[in-house]
């Protein structure tokens, strides 16, 4: 009987073993190393899995006796359909993963939890179980997740995930579609140089961190990630290493804030006018980024490419790196060409203002070429925009390009910046003669200011090679209304011919002020003897610290003779410049005003030609307590130096205090 038990015992053990060296409905491959893959579980095997770190395989000796050894389990390879009963995987010990397959043939699994241990290095797909819930893994250990790896797994719960240096490779699509997936830590994977086509499109990440190191963002990778919001600030820090950002790469992070993009190159060889649409490359980078507030790029940017900001409502900042802390807007000065769209829609991006409500121009870039097809369409916050006008070449403002910018009032040109101390104010501001639109020039295209209705300056028509055709200078079919034009940086002797190149003032009569800039040498007799409407002449200066005793400008006896309604002039020369007593009309000298730089009115007051101003001011704010600013419709009001009210008509030749508006001031009065 005891030896009855021994043997029921003995045999019932050889029974569980023999089930546990190879479990029915559990079939495996194996490699020339006799590392074992497992290929398939059955449905017989039940809902949940226990993958054993090894397994034992009985064979046969050249003595036909039987041997049993222990084989590790290194991986699973499933194809989908193959278990639907199967709800819960658990592999501790393997080092790849693979489940894969499709719903038109045998179906997916119903796969809804996987364990994995610390020996795991790469998954290279889970498509095969769009019902999976739960992962539990190590990222840590990674070293590869391959293309579309968990692509489409809405259910899944990844949360945060976080890499380390071990980690060689994410595949395209890798995370595509993971709204479940929250925060991405890639920081201290120096192994990753790319992240590939659409790699987190359309997932749910809020938090992202990248390595230093790294090259290429690819097409579409962060296309359609809403959530988006790195730090606290929602600020994208995309590493110096970065010099590629490619289409669509981050199109539709509608939460992103800020962009620091100080490593983005774009080249001009592959891109030539209209082919980027046909070549679909290098565009919509960050198209529909509608709470973007700022972007920081590189100074060697040579083009912003097609819709690179489209529709990009929110962006008030453009900055190099030299402007970091500021907030302004400011293109780098290598930019050639802004590309078709590249800001349509940006209605916040808006001009600062000075103290005194003057718009600060938006400069176009020292080096820009084309301002393409709606680059601006619908910027409605723009009021000025400054050109640079390099001479050697053709500057064109596209069809379109400023469309519907319905603030736009200032068209204008200016100086570009000069490169080194040493480069003389000869290359910078020259005399150039009236051909001067065959070698370069403003080219204004058909349209391209078209639904502009309140433009109001220009540039003198010797700063424009060409508009092309006129009758787009309207508005449901009201002329402009033109009431500026500032004469251009390079043209230093200004005549009649020179402002009156194009039929300018022909086509606006309403012309009130005219700006010269602070390089032009002389005004000759009669410049503006066509301008009958002119009320406002500026004179600007160069900078103080420019400025010498024998100054450069020069105006000829009767040069604004013609113009007999100026009456205000304003120079801001520190030491008046020499001119004649006949430069202005008498009507000019006795109503007109003269406005000069803080602490010259008595340069002024002795200065030939200057001194005939029956009015003389120098435009700063009172400091005697008794004159208080009024409201801005008040009539002029005149004050001795005590205070005390008087008439101008009747009063002593002197200094007194003149209040007008909102302002006062000192001036001379003859």
């Amino acid at each position: 009987m005891n030896r009855l038990i021994i043997f029921l015992i003995l045999l019932l053990q050889f029974a569980v073993s023999k089930a546990d060296i190879l479990p029915t409905g559990v079939y495996y491959s194996h490699n020339e190393k006799n590392e074992y893959t497992i290929t398939r579980i059955a449905e017989s095997v039940g809902a949940n899995f226990t993958v054993p770190k090894k397994i034992t395989i009985e064979t046969t000796n050249d003595n036909s006796e039987t041997v049993y050894n222990d084989y590790p389990i290194i991986a699973v390879k499933l194809i989908s359909g193959r278990n639907k009963t199967l709800k819960t995987l658990n592999a501790p010990y393997i080092k790849s993963l693979v489940i894969s397959g499709n719903s038109t043939s045998t179906g997916y699994l119903e796969l809804q939890k996987i364990e994995l241990g610390n020996t795991l290095e790469s998954i290279t797909t889970l498509q095969g179980c769009p019902k999976l819930k739960e992962l539990h893994w190590n990222p840590s250990f990674i070293k590869s997740i391959g293309n579309s790896c968990f692509d489409g797994l809405s259910e899944l719960n990844l949360g945060s995930v976080r890499f380390s240096e071990k980690l060689e490779s994410i595949g395209r699509y890798a995370f595509r579609g993971c709204i479940n997936l929250k925060n991405i830590y890639l920081d201290k994977c120096s192994n990753i140089k790319q992240i590939e086509t659409g790699t987190f499109s359309g997932s749910g990440i809020i938090g992202l961190t990248l390595p230093n190191g790294l090259t290429r963002i690819g097409s579409s990778a962060f296309y359609n990630c809403k959530e988006l919001f790195p730090g606290s600030t929602g600020t994208l820090d995309l590493p110096k290493s970065c010099t590629k950002i490619e289409s669509c790469a981050f199109e539709n992070c509608s939460k992103l804030k800020n962009v620091k993009a100080y490593g983005w190159k774009t080249s001009l060889a592959d891109v030539s006018h209209k082919e980027e649409e046909s070549k679909g490359k290098n565009i919509r980078q960050f198209q529909g980024c509608t709470s973007l507030e700022s972007i920081s790029l590189p100074n060697e940017l040579e083009h912003i490419p097609q819709s690179a900001f489209l529709q990009c409502e929110n962006l008030k900042i453009i900055r190099t790196e030299e402007y970091q802390n500021q907030n302004v807007v400011i293109f780098p000065s290598t930019v050639k060409i802004i590309g078709d769209n590249a800001f349509f829609g940006c209605k916040s991006l808006t001009n600062k203002t000075t103290s005194n409500g003057e718009p600060i121009d938006i400069l176009m870039p020292d080096d820009i070429e084309l301002v393409d097809w709606l680059a601006f369409s619908g910027c409605t916050g723009l009021i000025s925009v400054s050109f640079p006008h390099p001479v050697t070449r053709k500057i064109i403002a596209y069809t379109e390009s400023f469309e519907k910018c319905t603030n736009l009032k200032h068209i204008k040109l200016h100086e570009p910046k000069k490169k080194d101390k040493e480069q003389s104010e000869s290359t910078i501001a020259q005399t150039y003669p009236l051909n001067l639109s065959t070698t370069g020039g403003l080219v204004v295209e058909d349209n391209a200011f078209l639904d502009c209705p309140n433009v109001c300056s220009l540039p003198a028509s010797a700063g424009v090679m060409s508009w092309k055709d006129y009758s787009h200078w309207w508005y449901d079919e009201r002329e402009w209304i033109i009431t500026d034009v500032f004469i251009p940086y390079y043209v230093k002797d200004v005549t009649k011919n020179e402002v009156d190149a194009l039929p300018l003032f022909n086509y606006f009569s309403d012309i009130k002020n005219v700006y010269f800039h602070s390089a032009t040498a002389s005004v000759s007799q009669g410049a503006l003897s066509s301008c009958i409407n002119v009320d406002r002449v500026v004179f600007y200066a160069p900078e103080a610290e420019e400025q010498t005793e024998e100054q450069t400008l020069q105006i000829a006896p009767k040069a604004f003779a013609a113009n007999k309604k100026l009456v205000n002039v304003e120079c801001y020369y520190l030491v008046p410049p020499v001119i004649e007593e006949s430069v202005f009309a008498n009507e000019t000298y006795k109503a007109g005003c003269l406005t000069v730089p803080e602490g010259t009115v008595e340069l002024y007051s002795k200065a030939n030609g200057w001194k005939n101003f029956n009015l003389i001011t120098d435009g700063q704010q009172s400091s005697i307590s008794q004159i208080e600013a009024s409201g801005n419709d008040c009539p002029a009001e005149y004050f001795d130096l005590q205070g005390r009210p008087v008439n101008r008509d009747n009063a002593v030749p002197g200094l007194y205090i003149r209040r007008q508006g909102s302002t006062s001031g000192k001036v001379v009065i003859r």
